[in-house]
């Protein structure tokens, strides 16, 4: 069941109107825009990280074409549960060998890949770039960017809000994924309340990244709102 955020996206989803390259995709799509960027590079890593997962789900309900074709949905749940805390839960980044080409396929890895980028670079001052980068994949693939846009200015208000560096001591902290859904009454006091409840509702049976995870995703969550 999509997010509320990203059901605009699913009209006409089916219908490819864009351009796509797998050689270098790059060259289709715009740099990163940069007051993006400017907003950005006051969060936390987790909070690029959450924008990165936020337009990750755009990308991937737009490009869904088999509702048997589960993989990148359970990329943003494990995503989501590594940024709930459970480092454990991220999973290996898809291999050059192993990604998935095509104007469908080719934005989802792209996405993927830029959760990776921004992680990696953060401690040389890349992480704004490579995340805000993401925003213009959405926008590029989209018939109509225009929610999206909405969307983006109310999740990086929010992000600005609850996962600065002003305000976050560790670049890398807990942070449930109800952040990024601009018709959710955030707050940080009930946060950990949130994460557990996240956690606590995930059949990680269904997940190739979590399947061997069941004790400590049950472990983790009662344990997070005791720290």
């Amino acid at each position: 069941m999509p997010p509320s955020y990203v059901k605009s996206c699913l009209i006409d989803k089916d219908k490819v109107n864009y351009e796509w390259s797998d050689w270098d995709p790059y060259e289709l799509i715009e740099e990163a825009d940069e007051k993006t960027v400017e907003v950005l590079n006051r969060l936390s890593l987790s909070g690029m990280l959450c924008f990165v997962t936020g337009c990750l789900e755009w990308v991937a309900y737009r490009c869904s074409y088999d509702d048997k074709y589960t993989l990148p949905f359970e990329y943003i749940e494990a995503f989501w549960v590594y940024l709930a805390g459970l480092e454990i839960a991220l999973p290996d980044e898809v291999t050059d060998d192993d990604r998935w080409e095509g104007p469908l396929d080719g934005p989802v890895n792209l996405l993927i890949g830029k959760f990776y980028s921004t992680a990696q670079v953060f401690d040389f001052g890349g992480s704004a770039t490579e995340a805000a980068f993401s925003a213009q994949v959405v926008k590029y693939i989209l018939n109509d960017p225009e929610p999206f846009l909405q969307w983006e200015s109310a999740v990086l208000s929010r992000l600005n809000k609850y996962a600065s560096l002003k305000y976050r001591s560790d670049e890398l902290h807990p942070i449930a994924k109800q952040i990024v859904d601009p018709g959710f009454e955030y707050n940080i006091e009930i946060e950990r309340v949130l994460i557990r409840k996240n956690l606590l509702e995930i059949n990680p049976h269904s997940n190739r990244f979590l399947s061997g995870l069941d004790k400590e995703l049950k472990e983790y969550a009662n344990h997070v709102v005791d720290t």
